[in-house]
């Protein structure tokens, strides 16, 4: 394989099969040959808009074969993409554009509505580009140069950039044969975020060896049922997965009925770690045909750094979970508080080294130095980046992973500083004080903000709900509001989160009456989140989230809403009024915008659709009876 760049692989597999599939939707196809020349007229007219090596181009489309299009074509034009994910805040999106110096956007026919960067703005047409005459070659570009910018979260309250190159890029890509994962025949999915750096191993590595890659709508990757009919229905080989979606996967039970329909050969696990219950939850129900891989990885070391063949042998300790070896390009190290080896069975700091270190954040000269550091058992000049990450190297030099020896968390494969949410949520004027922290007991992990409010104000959940949302995706949002007096602190005056109460022992608000379902909307709302959560008795003014809901369970609710109701009810509107009684009324007003949004005989026409008991609810919320 050619050592050189994004562009140099992709043209590769064009010239050797043109005509083969490369990339489709649930609709569209576009061969390998179509995508080449697509992605080389719209490179053309980057490099018009001043495009050149190193120049930052915002990519600000949905999952789509556009978005394929897209990034390969900055990477032609000789730009580093920044994807942008459309579901992400416009605050955050104008933020993200503005601290990547972005030069232009392309999109598809989306507006970032907070956006005042002065930049050139570039819409994918795929049939324009279609008909442009063949691109020119914009001549080599050195592998050291930058191919893509992935933002994660910052301390400070705002994201930074990790600069990836063609050769971090091009080595993960490469490391993909050693499993017998790369080539014509395998089919990928692309189910992740492009904001998510799975994204890239889940892009890049079909595309770069000649196989094929369907995109999977948001809707899909969230609904157990559609994903499995997608993986059925394409003959996906490889699906990558976070540990969280695939408990969603196993609980719906849709992945085991239907595993004698799948081609999958293997499910590879990322993002988040691998807990030794969720391995043999699936052992009990699979017929053993699908093997399953652990990679552990970091935004900054290019997406993976090892893998591990998931046996029945379980971690030492029952807190781990087993990550395997490095993959051939890159090296680890287990260090101790003085940065010497660790013995075997000994604990330390997880630092990596190998081709996969990023160059770096970007604009953060100080962070770099700090996280990127020499690395003294390899050539000169060699970096290693210290992950942060606390690990374990058995007798048998397989690595455990142990957690964090800093406040990092990972919510839906997706790193979290806390820190950043506790300095967007003291921005609120009724927020003095704010402590974030991560959950890990129950069904699933979950956020939790401790606030002390500001004398004579206290904002309600809502309120701070609809703040953060502004600014933050919505897996970032914790799930709970605790307000409190004070923060506990230990004796060297530091946040003591031990001290914090647990959520069980929070006093529920007791003054909300127990209303019992009162509509065929309220009936069917409260029996979806009684199927979720495994509460047999919902009443109205119960709120969605101190019954133990997340954000991943949210969207299962707003999938059954869709099938049931056949309403599509905002996210932002389910954080706004979590309780049975706001997502009636959400759905009512969702019912009333498909009819027409701008006039008042669509409202009419809603209200005059809904049964006597749903229209009395209706006009007590807006007061008109």
């Amino acid at each position: 394989m050619n050592r050189g760049t994004l562009a140099d692989l992709i043209a590769e597999r064009a010239a050797v099969r043109p005509q083969a599939t490369a990339v489709r939707d649930a609709e569209r196809v576009m061969t390998y040959g179509a995508l080449q020349h697509a992605a080389g007229a719209l490179a053309v007219r980057l490099r018009a808009a001043g495009v050149c090596a190193e120049s930052r181009v915002a990519v600000y489309a949905p999952p789509s074969i556009e978005l394929v299009v897209a990034c390969l074509a900055v990477a032609m034009a000789g730009g580093v993409y920044v994807p942008l994910d459309p579901e992400y805040p416009p605050h955050r999106v104008a933020q993200t554009i503005a601290d990547a110096e972005c030069v232009a956007v392309v999109h598809f026919g989306l507006v970032i509505d907070e956006s005042t960067v002065a930049i050139r703005a570039l819409r994918i047409d795929l049939t324009q580009l279609a008909a442009d005459p063949p691109a020119t070659s914009v001549g080599p570009i050195d592998g050291s140069r930058a191919a893509y910018m992935i933002y994660t979260s910052g301390s400070t309250g705002r994201p930074k950039g990790v600069v990836v190159t063609h050769a971090n890029l091009v080595a993960v890509v490469g490391a993909a044969r050693n499993f017998g994962w790369a080539g014509p025949e395998q089919v990928w999915c692309l189910c992740h975020s492009h904001a998510f750096d799975f994204s890239v191993w889940e892009m890049w590595v079909p595309l770069c060896h000649g196989g094929e890659l369907v995109i999977v709508a948001p809707p899909t990757r969230r609904s157990p049922v559609a994903l499995v009919d997608l993986l059925v229905r394409f003959g996906v080989t490889v699906l990558n997965q976070t540990p969280s979606a695939f408990r969603a996967l196993l609980a719906d039970g849709s992945l085991a009925r239907r595993q004698r329909e799948l081609r999958l050969s293997h499910i590879v696990f990322g993002g988040e770690a691998l807990d030794d219950t969720t391995i043999r939850r699936w052992r009990t129900v699979s017929d053993g045909a699908i093997g399953l891989v652990n990679m552990y990885g970091i935004t900054e070391t290019t997406v993976h750094v090892t893998s591990w063949m998931v046996t029945d042998q379980p971690p030492l300790s029952p807190s781990a979970s087993i990550i395997g070896r490095p993959l051939p390009h890159m090296r680890t190290y287990v260090l101790d508080e003085s940065l010497a080896a660790a013995i075997p069975g000994g604990e330390g700091e997880l630092f990596v080294g190998g081709e996969g270190v990023a160059r770096g954040y970007h604009r953060r000269p100080a962070l770099t130095a700090a996280r990127f550091v020499p690395d003294p058992w390899s050539r000169p000049g060699s970096r290693m980046y210290r992950s942060g990450d606390r690990a374990r190297v058995r007798e048998d030099g397989v690595l455990e992973f142990l957690g964090r020896s800093d406040d990092q968390v990972k919510v839906r494969g997706v790193r979290l500083e806390p820190a950043e949410i506790e300095a967007i949520l003291v921005e609120h004027r009724g927020v003095a004080q704010a402590a974030v922290v991560h959950v890990t007991g129950g069904t699933e992990p979950m956020l939790v903000a401790y606030l002390v409010a500001t004398p004579g104000m206290t904002p309600p959940a809502t309120v701070l709900r609809r703040h953060l949302l502004e600014r933050l995706p919505a897996f970032a949002v914790p799930s709970h509001f605790v307000l409190l007096d004070a923060l506990p602190l230990t004796p060297s005056g530091k946040l003591d989160r031990l001290a914090l109460p647990p959520i069980e022992s929070v006093p529920r608000d007791v003054e909300a009456p127990c209303v019992q379902p009162r509509t065929d909307t309220e009936r069917t709302i409260a029996t979806i989140w009684s199927e979720l959560l495994n509460v047999p008795t919902i009443g109205v003014y119960d709120n969605f989230f101190e019954l133990g809901g997340h954000s991943l369970l949210m969207t299962q609710v707003m999938l059954r809403l869709r099938e049931r109701l056949d309403v599509h009810i905002k996210m932002e509107s389910f954080f706004q009024a979590p309780t049975v009684a706001g997502l009636a009324a959400a759905a009512v007003t969702a019912k009333a915008a498909v009819a027409d949004p701008e006039t008042l005989d669509g409202i009419l026409t809603a209200l005059d659709e809904m049964s006597d008991e749903e229209l009395e609810a209706e006009l007590a919320r807006r007061g008109t009876q």
